[in-house]
């Protein structure tokens, strides 16, 4: 039988009912820029996967339709398929049960409650299942996928992660678990992901950091941690990270960091902004050459122990970034004592105020010249 044409559409369908019916030729198709066929059947309250499609397409797009349940032996006439988009839809059951080429799978923004079995798509480098339903990642979530690259899971309900889950991902380079519920990772879990360089865990329920988290991601460039529960974090914690440039610990409750947390580590990058910190140890910036450094929205309290970082960030003003994203070193103000509550820490006059203090301390325990000779005069 042929296919329905346009108008073989009853009368009395809506768009919405006899849309999902199309032939592939009714897609937009075109190529994209690396020269694949691309069909576009994105946005077509699309209720299946459409039949007739180009059996040359390599790019698929069926976002933003209606589809519940997808199994890619509704693919299976085409051979050549290397990215296939089924984002935005409403998919609560996806079955690799076709083996195909696919190099990219884009499941994010539906409804998996579960990590798809995905073994037979051994080729798979890139697979995206943001913004989902998935609560745990189980040994056997992402067998046979050796050769990913790139794994989104951000804005999920993960809480439990097996100590397996991702042994199998040793290409892994990029990986999400940002906006999800995590509260522990156990030890050695990421222990696979030798080659990884961008690490997000930004915004979920952790507390403690353990020192051997990220000891064997050798090639680690970027790491976020912002947005947990972190209240301090061990000396030497990222000890062997040469090549992490970016560091991200905002929106913590860090009231402490060790002396010699940077001592290591070759940062272009650094955001403490949004914890609990008052003052900064002696030498913690020394000898590093931070392009950007990001200070506000913490709890400095301006006295003495504040005078090293009020001199640092005189030195590297251009370096110190508000809120705002743009560089001014008064962006980062004191929270106590009262009296200077809301003083840029840049402006606190540390080394006069502090000198004249000890000034003063030396006077009330070392008597003056005058005092001692009159006191040897009067032979008191």
């Amino acid at each position: 039988m042929a296919p329905p044409q346009l108008t073989d559409a009853p009368q009395s369908s809506t768009p919405q009912e006899w849309l999902s019916t199309l032939p592939g030729e009714l897609c937009a198709q075109d190529t994209d820029l690396l020269g694949r066929v691309q069909l576009n059947c994105s946005d077509r309250g699309l209720m299946s996967v459409p039949q007739a499609l180009s059996p040359n397409t390599e790019v698929l797009i069926l976002s933003h339709n209606s589809l519940t349940s997808v199994s890619l032996s509704s693919l299976k006439d085409l051979p050549q398929l290397r990215n296939l988009d089924l984002s935005n839809n409403q998919i609560a059951h996806f079955q690799a049960d076709y083996r195909l080429p696919l190099e990219r799978l884009d499941l994010s923004h539906n409804k998996l409650s579960v990590i798809p079995r995905l073994s037979s798509l051994a080729r798979l480098e890139g697979l995206q299942l943001a913004s989902n339903a998935i609560s745990a990642l189980s040994d056997q979530a992402f067998g046979g996928l050796g050769n990913l690259k790139d794994l989104n899971l951000q804005d999920n309900q993960i809480e439990d992660i097996s100590g397996h889950a991702f042994d199998p991902l040793v290409q892994l380079k990029f990986l999400s678990l940002s906006s999800n519920r995590i509260q522990v990772l156990p030890p050695g879990s990421m222990d696979s992901l030798t080659g990884l360089e961008t690490l997000d865990l930004s915004h979920n329920r952790i507390s403690l950091i353990s020192e051997d988290l990220v000891k064997k991601s050798l090639e680690l460039v970027d790491l976020s941690l912002s947005g947990n529960r972190i209240q301090g974090l061990p000396n030497g914690v990222f000890d062997g990270l040469d090549t992490l440039r970016f560091l991200s610990l905002s929106s913590n409750q860090i009231s402490l960091l060790p002396e010699l947390l940077l001592k290591h580590l070759d940062l272009a990058g650094l955001d403490l902004s949004r914890n609990r910190l008052t003052t900064i140890p002696q030498g913690f910036f020394e000898g590093k050459n931070l392009s950007f450094v990001f200070l506000h929205s913490n709890r400095w309290h301006c006295d003495c122990t504040v005078q090293y970082l009020t001199s640092w960030s005189a030195e590297n003003n251009g370096n110190v970034y508000t809120e705002r994203d743009i560089p001014d070193p008064k962006g980062f103000v004191c929270a106590s004592p009262p009296e200077l509550q809301g003083t840029p820490v840049v402006r606190f006059p540390a080394r006069q105020l502090c000198q004249v203090l000890f000034t003063r301390s030396l006077l009330l325990i070392y008597p003056t010249l005058t005092e001692t000779r009159h006191r040897d005069r009067s032979g008191v």
